[in-house]
């Protein structure tokens, strides 16, 4: 098993997350298993 994880900070907002995606490598392909799924929505 492999965690992608990414993560942002921006310390002039005072802001940042972390979102961390387990992925079970497999030898016919891979299997994501994520709590939640990732949407990237743009706030103006």
């Amino acid at each position: 098993m492999l965690i992608c994880a990414m993560q942002y900070a921006c310390a002039e907002d005072k802001i940042g997350f972390r979102y961390e995606a387990p992925i079970v490598i497999k030898k016919d392909g891979i299997e994501l298993l994520p709590k939640h799924q990732l949407e990237i929505v743009e706030i103006k």
